[in-house]
């Protein structure tokens, strides 16, 4: 996924995405459309935390509240893919991937 995200790009620069960048540039001035970003965003979080109730429900994760952790990755990799964006680098979505796999071994399900 990673090498897809670095390869959509205009030219040489890193698009980002664009629903954040539609979002943070209307929030102000278009409400319907900065409600429709949220319903994207929203989806995106629950699709996470769905998917990271699944890893618990089969053991491969302790307890946690998967609806924050959610949002925290969500919120790491849209920081990532506007860094990315304004310096056109795709190295913070190397960081945050790294990151993300730190944030998901540490909810690894605890032996008793």
């Amino acid at each position: 996924k990673l090498q897809e995200t670095q390869s959509r790009t205009r030219g040489d620069q890193i698009r980002g995405c664009p629903f954040g960048i539609m979002g943070a540039e209307l929030s102000s001035i278009e409400p319907e459309i900065t409600e429709q970003v949220q319903r994207v965003f929203e989806g995106h979080i629950r699709f996470i935390a769905h998917n990271l109730q699944l890893a618990h429900q089969i053991g491969m994760i302790g307890p946690g509240d998967f609806d924050a952790i959610a949002r925290e990755i969500f919120t790491m990799w849209q920081g990532a893919l506007l860094l990315a964006r304004v310096y056109n680098d795709p190295a913070a979505l190397q960081q945050t991937l790294q990151n993300t796999r730190g944030r998901l071994a540490s909810l690894r399900a605890k032996e008793s």
